[in-house]
């Protein structure tokens, strides 16, 4: 008997074991899919030798665990055995508290997955419900890069093609608004630096004094830079609080303007009227020109939905001029006709020009991948093991 149960125990392990490795490679390949594209060393994933090794020798150990239960079963006294038996057990008390602990620790188990996958599909369902400041839907973007320039004549040069195109995307048939940005929300962030707040009059002669002036803690502020047009606010739906955006008087020659985002006005000029107020941002774009605040914003998420928005500062593209910007459109009509048109558009100017489209949505849509992987695997997980524990409380 004994024998015949070890036979059928490794015959069992091995099916088990040959099924788990069939499951482990179309596993591992199907996730592999649904990952994100941006998981670190997703190209390096694979069915590791050491893992199979130990799921063999796992599978051995269940069958010695079997002969271990089974030469069990044949000592002692089988009288006695006969008499539990009689009396309607199923086994001795030492076999029924193994089983007893095994199967607890089974269930326990599978509950910590089972509530961790809630847990992780409740945080994502909050994360979608948090507002990110700007619209998603039916945003087309045409991502352009310029050489690098360092005269100002070329980077005014660059400026001017940048607001050429823009009213040129403009004609495509179904186009509502067309602005252009340094940087989308919830990619890869915008750069940041220390600003100085400063009046007219305070405008020290040399740099050794402006630097000086850096000192000045309480003078000091934080926030992200972001290169931008009018049009960029309507196209994504970015609220006005106060104030105007960018227009027409706001060439390269003019006084320069800034807008601001709620936050930063509420951190650092709290219970006051930012609008009017000066500051020095010229370590972020070389001119050491004051800006002057013209107008308040909402708050955009450009770090995710799961972080709170940064201090922004937006510059006017004519007196700001970036060599990569973004371009938004806010279409009704089909993507895909948009983006050959738009490419067309853009051989026009230089052919030689590279441009990378897609959607915001697309963008959207990514910074949630690494949630919903995870929700995916750690369902996956927990599903299997409460099948094994529903399994092995029947057994």
């Amino acid at each position: 008997m004994i024998r015949e149960f070890l036979t059928e125990a490794f015959l069992l392990s091995l099916i088990g074991g040959v099924l788990g490795l069939l499951g482990a490679f179309f596993g591992v390949r199907g996730l592999v899919v649904l990952a994100p594209q941006n998981l670190p060393r997703l190209e390096s994933v694979s069915i590791s030798v050491p893992v199979l090794i130990f799921a063999f020798l796992l599978s051995t150990a269940v069958a010695v665990l079997g002969m271990f239960i089974a030469s069990r079963a044949t000592s002692g006294d089988s009288r006695r055995g006969l008499d539990e038996g009689g009396r309607g057990q199923a086994g001795s008390e030492g076999s029924q508290g193994v089983a007893r602990v095994l199967v607890a620790s089974q269930i326990a188990i599978t509950l910590v997955l089972v509530v961790g996958a809630g847990l992780l599909g409740r945080s994502l369902l909050k994360v979608l419900e948090v507002n990110p400041g700007f619209r998603v839907d039916k945003i087309v973007t045409m991502e352009v890069s310029l050489p690098w320039v360092e005269d100002p004549k070329a980077k005014t040069g660059q400026a001017i093609f940048f607001s050429n195109l823009v009213d040129r995307l403009k004609q495509i048939p179904g186009v509502r608004k067309v602005g252009a940005t340094s940087g989308l929300p919830i990619s890869d962030g915008l750069p940041d630096g220390e600003f100085l707040l400063m009046t007219q009059n305070e405008i020290p002669k040399t740099m050794d004094g402006l630097i000086a002036m850096f000192h000045h803690k309480e003078r000091l502020g934080i926030a992200d830079f972001c290169v931008a047009t009018d049009g960029y606010f309507q196209a994504l739906g970015i609220p006005l609080i106060r104030g105007r955006i960018f227009d027409r008087r706001d060439i390269r020659d003019s006084p320069h303007v800034a807008v601001i985002s709620e936050s930063l006005a509420r951190d650092r000029w709290p219970g006051q009227d930012p609008i009017g107020h000066t500051i020095e941002f010229g370590n972020m774009d070389g001119d050491l020109r004051l800006l002057t605040i013209v107008s308040i914003v909402g708050d955009v998420r450009y770090y995710g939905l799961d972080l709170p928005p940064h201090p922004t500062v937006y510059v006017n593209l004519i007196q700001g001029p970036s060599s990569a910007m973004i371009v938004t459109m806010l279409t009704g009509a089909d993507p895909q006709m948009v983006t050959s048109a738009a490419r067309e558009m853009l051989r026009e100017f230089d052919p030689e020009i590279p441009a990378r489209f897609g959607t915001l949505s697309e963008v959207y849509s990514a910074s949630l991948g690494l949630r919903r992987f995870n929700l995916v695997l750690i369902s996956f997980f927990g599903i299997t093991a409460l099948v094994l524990a529903v399994a092995g409380t029947y057994a």
